[in-house]
């Protein structure tokens, strides 16, 4: 089942935000997803907004991978 226009629309800005944030912070794919403990795919699918990420590794991300700042 493909999700809604505003699911995907809302899932493309919050993989949007994440790149942003990890480039503002210097950090490569690599190193998120290692704090995370999530795989450097998963990372890029995040950043490519797409919807089959799950939101359990999206919390991962939110929770660790920032060093204590969140998205």
């Amino acid at each position: 089942m493909r999700p809604s226009f505003a699911t995907a629309e809302a899932v493309e800005a919050l993989g949007r935000r994440i790149r942003f944030l990890r480039i503002q912070r210097k950090l490569q794919q690599k190193i998120v997803a290692e704090r995370a403990g999530i795989s450097v795919n998963t990372i890029s699918k995040m950043e490519l907004g797409d919807c089959g990420v799950s939101i359990g590794n999206i919390v991962s991300v939110n929770g660790t991978a920032w060093g204590g700042g969140g998205v």
